[in-house]
């Protein structure tokens, strides 16, 4: 079920502003709901930003470089493939990479 929403929400995301009214009926109406989560998203992290910038937030430091390797999709942009060719090439080089991985248990299948 996650995985067809998942794709409906791209078709929307996908979709220019003037074709949005060729699409099907379910998939125009989850459009206001996602311009107002988009919005409010945007605020979040406008002010997450700004709380960073004035040092109200606390920033952290780690004692080695990190690589992050992500984005807002949740699946098939080629992440896996990145962090593989990522972690062969600092091998090469001689570099130990280490490879941590977040998984949120709301989206993974069981």
């Amino acid at each position: 079920m996650l995985e067809k929403l998942r794709l409906t929400v791209a078709c929307i995301a996908t979709t220019a502003d003037e074709r949005l009214p060729e699409l099907p009926l379910l998939h125009r109406s989850l459009v206001p709901f996602l311009s107002i989560a988009a919005s409010f998203y945007r605020l979040c992290l406008y002010l997450r930003c700004r709380l960073y910038q004035f040092a109200l937030l606390p920033r952290r430091r780690l004692p080695v470089p990190v690589i992050s390797v992500g984005n807002l999709t949740w699946g098939g942009n080629g992440k896996t493939p990145m962090v593989e060719f990522i972690a062969l090439y600092l091998h090469e080089l001689g570099l130990p990479p280490l490879i941590l991985s977040r998984v949120s248990f709301f989206f993974s299948r069981v």
